[in-house]
C-alpha cells in the first residue's frame, strides 16, 4: 500500500473520443461490402512482393490486406541485418532512417523500425495512392541495395 501506482489513459472511455466510432464502423462496412478492402489489399500485397524481386536488400515481405512488413537485410542468404537494436540504442545511423529520409523527400511517410518497415495505409487508400507510394519506395530502397553484401559463390560440396 505504501508503493501504490495508479494510472489511466486520458482517452479511456471518453465520450468525445467514442462519439465517431459508430460512423467509422459504418464506413468500414461500406468499404468492405464494396469490395474495396479485398481489391486494394490484394493490389498492395502484389506490389510489395514485387520489391523482393527487384531489390536484393529486401529480405522478406509478409502481411495480409492492409498490414504488411518489408524486411531489409544486408545479406539475403544469411538474413544479416543492416542494423541491430544495439545500434538503435547507441544512436547510430540506421539504414531504415536513411530510406525513410529519402521517402520524406518524395512526400511519403513510412514507419521504419531497425530492420523493417511497417506498411499500413488507411483503408480509404486507392490503387493510385499505392502506385505513388511504390514509386517512391522503389527508388528509396536503392540506398540499401548499394550497401548489400555480394553473394558468395557456391564452391561445391567437396571444396575446401
Amino acid at each position: 500500500e505504501e508503493k501504490f501506482f495508479a494510472h489511466g489513459h486520458t482517452y479511456a472511455a471518453h465520450p468525445l473520443v467514442l462519439a465517431p466510432v459508430p460512423a467509422a464502423i459504418e464506413e468500414y462496412k461500406k468499404l468492405y461490402e464494396s469490395g474495396h478492402i479485398d481489391r486494394v489489399g490484394s493490389y498492395l500485397g502484389k506490389r510489395l512482393r514485387e520489391l523482393y524481386e527487384r531489390h536484393p536488400c529486401v529480405g522478406d515481405v509478409r502481411g495480409v490486406g492492409f498490414f504488411w512488413a518489408v524486411e531489409i537485410v544486408k545479406n539475403r542468404e544469411t538474413k544479416k541485418p543492416f542494423n541491430t537494436r544495439k545500434d538503435k540504442a547507441e544512436g547510430k545511423p540506421l539504414m531504415v532512417d536513411k530510406i525513410s529520409a529519402e521517402l520524406m523527400k518524395r512526400g511519403v511517410y513510412l514507419l521504419g523500425w531497425i530492420t523493417h518497415f511497417i506498411v499500413a495505409p488507411p483503408l480509404v487508400v486507392t490503387e493510385e495512392d499505392i502506385d505513388f507510394f511504390m514509386e517512391a519506395f522503389d527508388e528509396a530502397l536503392k540506398i540499401a541495395d548499394a550497401e548489400v553484401e555480394a553473394p558468395q559463390p557456391y564452391k561445391g560440396y567437396w571444396s575446401t
